[in-house]
């Protein structure tokens, strides 16, 4: 989640200057617009893929 919270962050504040030095990283690294649709699609693959895992891990069996 703290993929997701940079990116809202990003949102407001362009530069990142609220986060410090590691902001040059994140930037240089990934772009801003490389780094919004990363922040959106790492959650939500992840979500998607615990939800298939616990799906299949509880089907096979009851929860009591």
């Amino acid at each position: 989640m703290q993929v997701f919270r940079i990116a809202a962050i990003s949102l407001f504040d362009p530069n990142l200057a609220v986060i410090g030095p590691a902001a040059y990283f994140i930037l240089d690294g990934f772009g801003k617009i490389n780094f919004l649709i990363y922040s959106a699609l790492y959650p939500t693959l992840l979500g998607i893929i615990c939800m298939i895992f616990g799906y299949i891990s509880f089907s096979k069996k009851d929860l009591v």
